[in-house]
């Protein structure tokens, strides 16, 4: 016994979804993936790991690199006054480096926190060039001697 006079053509349709697709590949392999930096670093009981970062101004022309260590959270902060590559590479030249994925933030969370202080002093929309070292070193000093939570409250120069 049919108690509605429907077919499946009078049906709402069903939702169809795209497979998403696989990762992309850089086309510019720039050097060591993410991937391959060793298992202690997600532990954080070395000293040594750094996460890093671009921050860049208002025109896109002036950058900052901040560098976070993983285990106590302590920073730097280079004013590397444009975005050429070879400036860049000038201040990452002595490290050992494995590079995140692009639009990846969360494989660097430490630094996107790190990154997020910074943006209290310099929000976003604000031209670099202004910026002296003295800035620079305040608010570098302000975010080393914030307490954080994770540390019961201790600052990354405490430890």
């Amino acid at each position: 016994m049919q108690i509605l006079h429907l077919e499946n053509i009078d049906l709402l349709l069903k939702v169809k979804r795209k497979l998403k697709s696989p990762r992309k590949k850089r086309k510019k392999i720039l050097g060591k993936s993410i991937e391959e930096r060793p298992v202690a670093v997600e532990t954080r009981e070395e000293f040594g790991h750094w996460e890093g970062d671009g921050i860049v101004d208002k025109n896109r022309q002036g950058q900052l690199i901040s560098l976070v260590e993983r285990k106590i959270g302590i920073g730097l902060l280079f004013n590397v006054g444009n975005r050429e590559e070879r400036r860049i590479i000038e201040v990452l030249d002595d490290l050992e480096v494995y590079y995140a994925h692009p639009y990846s933030s969360f494989e660097r969370g430490t630094n996107e926190n790190w990154n997020g202080i910074v943006r209290r002093f310099i929000p976003k929309g604000k031209n670099f060039d202004s910026l002296d070292d003295s800035t620079i070193q305040r608010i570098n000093h302000y975010i080393n001697t914030l307490p954080r939570k994770r540390f019961g409250y201790k600052t990354p120069l405490d430890l």
